[in-house]
């Protein structure tokens, strides 16, 4: 299934286009299928048509994605507030980076217990 981020951010894309541009930098959040597919879809018609027109985005999905769109279009409610949730949406994007980059606590600690055995000079 859809991440809540995902959700958010196609929900804000059909809302106002005009986020296109900053979410398409963040893209890498859509880690599902389904959400690719809705952005690969909206992408498309932003770059034809330079809108978002729900009736050519639906002929574009599969069921699968029609439904979660559907989903999205009915039970996300961002109520305006476009840029806040986008924010943190992007906070969000760039947390999860973190973590997937900065190693476990208990991994660090068992690097550095080897470091000695690694550098230690060789007896002569």
């Amino acid at each position: 299934g859809l991440t809540p981020v995902e959700k958010n951010l196609i929900k804000i894309l059909i809302n106002d286009k005009s986020y296109f541009n900053e979410i398409n930098d963040n893209c890498d959040a859509f880690k599902s299928i389904t959400g690719k597919n809705i952005f690969d879809g909206i992408a498309a018609l932003i770059t034809e048509y330079d809108e978002i027109n729900t009736d050519r985005l639906r002929d574009l999905l599969d069921e699968t994605s029609l439904a979660a769109l559907d989903d999205i279009s009915e039970n996300v409610i961002i109520g305006g507030k476009e840029k806040e949730v986008l924010d943190d949406c992007i906070n969000r994007i760039r947390i999860q980076k973190l973590q997937k980059t900065v190693p476990p606590r208990g991994l660090k600690y068992r690097e550095q217990a080897y470091l000695p055995l690694i550098f230690m000079p060789a007896n002569s």
